[in-house]
């Protein structure tokens, strides 16, 4: 897709995380890291990430699991 007009940013991201803890191979940061980069992207359990490891920022926004597209199972 060809955009006309450059879209003005409005935020910065500076650190993401994506994982799947049931599979070995993480598609979802997979193409996170080939769409964005994977410059300021982890790749581990949210809750092993040490506070002092995210970056200070302005907004912090996180989301639950998509369960349409997880590939978690109960």
């Amino acid at each position: 897709m060809v955009w006309k007009k450059q879209m003005p940013i409005f935020f910065k991201t500076i650190w993401s995380n994506q994982f799947e803890p049931a599979t070995q191979i993480q598609h979802a940061s997979l193409i996170y890291k080939a769409r964005f980069g994977s410059e300021g992207h982890v790749n581990e359990d949210i809750a092993l990430v040490k506070t002092e490891d995210i970056p200070s920022h302005d907004m912090l926004v996180g989301g639950f699991p998509c369960q349409d597209y997880s590939v978690v199972h109960p």
